[in-house]
């Protein structure tokens, strides 16, 4: 559970909330920033 559930989590989470964040200021600042 942890090991699936943990990697996975994480990894979504970042993910999530990192195109969250770059998509807003990638677009404001760099197109290319917001698909990273």
């Amino acid at each position: 559970m942890g090991e699936s559930v943990g990697p996975g989590s994480k990894v979504g989470h970042v993910r999530a909330t990192g195109k969250s964040t770059a998509t807003r200021r990638g677009v404001g600042r760099s197109g290319h920033i917001k698909i990273e």
